[in-house]
């Protein structure tokens, strides 16, 4: 019976922490010096944020034959905590807003003007490859080489 009324007392310091640091994000949401539109435009800094899945998948991999094992449990932990530095750049760049509205406005501008740049090269990608490998194809129909399996009934 102690111990559990110990966990439950841990469980309510945790909480009151979580809440502490929740209270600069309440803060930023309920804050009346910051235009609506800036904190729109700077949550626009969050975006990257919806790769994490990917990112996070992507990341299982480091411990596929990890020559450092710490190394790479290290790195794990810093790729996969990117969500954390965005939100702290978002209230970093809250403040720099108000300290200077110009040098508040670059960061959102340079997260979406590379976002959208990212975009295009990849889209310019994924249409430029898929041309050469249909070409590639016609090819190889051309040519008349059907694959592996055409060629063992011969």
């Amino acid at each position: 019976m102690f111990s559990f009324v110990t966990h439950i007392n841990k469980l309510a310091v945790i909480l009151q922490q979580i809440d502490k640091m929740m209270n600069p994000i309440q803060a930023y949401f309920k804050s009346d010096t910051l235009p609506r539109w800036f904190k729109f435009l700077n949550l626009s800094i969050l975006l990257p944020i919806l790769l994490w899945p990917l990112i996070f998948f992507t990341t299982i991999f480091f411990f596929d034959n990890p020559s450092n094992l710490i190394m790479t449990f290290i790195l794990f932990i810093i790729v996969n905590a990117y969500p954390l530095y965005l939100i702290i750049l978002v209230l970093i760049n809250a403040k720099l807003y108000t300290w200077n509205k110009l040098l508040g406005l670059i960061l959102p501008f340079v997260i979406i003007v590379s976002l959208g740049f990212g975009t295009v090269y990849v889209c310019y990608n994924m249409i430029k490859n898929r041309a050469k490998a249909e070409q590639v194809e016609l090819e190889r129909v051309n040519r008349g080489d059907l694959g592996h399996k055409a060629n063992t009934n011969k």
